[in-house]
């Protein structure tokens, strides 16, 4: 009789052979189960390169007029000028001894000081990164960009400084009235003309002479200009029937005449500025007017209010209104860049300066606290302790702000919760 061979089972399946592995290596470790991640279509990878380089091209489109090579390393300079650190605020105010309200900002989130003797400009660590002396008796200043523009009004100097070096230096033939700087070096001087009232130059940024014009009757006040140089407002003042008129005139330099001017009976135009998009502020002693390019406008009348303060910032407005003459209170009123009223804010005391920056309003009241506010809305954002002797701040960001004392600057940041 013979006997049958036994059988041998082949595990021959996936569950045998794990059941075996297991029986044969009892402390082995389970083997981990494969993840399976969905493969993105190369299509979609393509529609984001492609989406990219769209953004990109669009935003050299939009700034095609500024990147030149001299501006393209003027901004590059002020970014490794601005590198290092400082020993910090309160910063003396040691160069010179005279600093004016008007002629201090914040600049590329940079503190920018012009005294009676030079330009200082210091980071948010108080380093400094600029000291230039000029020699004007009564200074003015301009910022725009990665620039700042030193002219003397009533007399014939100018001067355009970057952060690495001065940019241009120069001289009018007739004493200056007003200028402007546009961010890619453009800028403009308004001066006395014999046989005129005022003459507007517009430079390009070599200092070539782009465009002139002659007013015969108005005498100007302010200068604009937008952002590439190519268009200016220009306010200027006159007398009519024995009173005063301001008038707004509007220029595009492909065109040899103004394209629109209006007038404004018995309000004299404080300060000028032109936004982004296009909205120009006129900010007046009675009225704010917001012009657009084509020469419409919305007027926000103060109803007889005297105004202690103004700012605007890319068509926006800050106003500082008191009811009567020596009201020890006020109010804080915002516009928007058409014009429009977002905002009316009770201030328990007189407003000494107002700021702008991005959505953020300031307001630093003869109390020494300053306070921010939503520029859209006016809802409190916070407040700080500005010190008992400053005299105006610029705002650094939307929550802290540079604000200059009688002999330092501080750099304060606002608190929800009060002072």
């Amino acid at each position: 009789m013979t006997r049958k061979p036994r059988g041998k089972r082949y595990a021959d399946d996936e569950m045998d052979r794990d059941e075996n592995a297991a029986r044969e290596h009892p402390h082995a470790r389970a083997p981990r189960e494969r993840m399976w991640f969905p493969q993105v279509p190369g299509w979609v990878y393509r529609v984001a390169l492609i989406l990219i380089v769209s953004v990109f091209g669009l935003l050299i489109w939009f700034n095609r007029g500024n990147l030149t090579p001299a501006n393209i390393s003027e901004w590059i300079q002020s970014r490794v000028v601005g590198i290092g650190v400082g020993d910090g605020f309160p910063s003396p105010v040691s160069n010179g001894r005279v600093v004016l309200a008007g002629n201090f900002a914040s600049q590329d989130k940079n503190a920018v000081i012009v005294s009676d003797t030079a330009l200082t400009i210091l980071n948010s660590t108080a380093k400094e990164l600029v000291r230039r002396q000029h020699s004007f008796s009564n200074p003015v200043m301009r910022t725009a960009g990665s620039r700042v523009m030193i002219y003397n009004l009533g007399g014939k100097g100018y001067q355009i400084e970057g952060y690495s070096k001065t940019l241009r230096k120069g001289s009018t033939d007739e004493n200056i009235q007003a200028g402007a700087l546009a961010p890619n070096g453009r800028y403009a001087l308004a001066t006395e003309n014999k046989g005129y009232a005022s003459r507007l130059t517009v430079y390009l940024s070599s200092g070539a002479p782009q465009y002139v014009y002659d007013f015969s009757d108005y005498y100007v006040t302010q200068v604009a200009l937008n952002r590439s140089g190519t268009r200016a407002a220009v306010a200027a003042v006159s007398a009519s029937q024995g009173g005063m008129v301001s008038a707004v005139y509007l220029f595009d330099f492909g065109n040899p005449k103004p394209v629109k001017i209006l007038t404004y009976p018995e309000n004299l135009m404080l300060s000028l500025s032109y936004g982004e998009n296009g909205s120009i502020v006129a900010v007046g002693d009675r009225l704010t007017s917001v012009i657009r390019e084509d020469g419409g406008k919305t007027d926000y009348d103060y109803k007889g209010r005297p105004l202690l303060t103004a700012a605007s910032d890319n068509g926006r407005t800050a106003l500082a209104l008191i009811p009567y003459a020596n009201a020890s209170s006020g109010s804080l009123v915002l516009l928007d860049s058409s014009g429009r009223q977002t905002a009316a804010i009770p201030l328990k005391h007189r407003a000494k300066a107002v700021a702008l920056y991005g959505n953020t309003a300031a307001v630093l009241t003869n109390d020494g606290t300053a306070c921010a506010y939503d520029a859209s809305t006016g809802a409190a954002r916070g407040s700080c302790s500005a010190g008992s002797d400053a005299r105006t701040l610029a705002l650094h960001d939307e929550s802290s702000a540079y604000v200059l004392g009688v002999s330092e600057i501080r750099l304060v940041t606002f608190r929800s919760g009060g002072a």
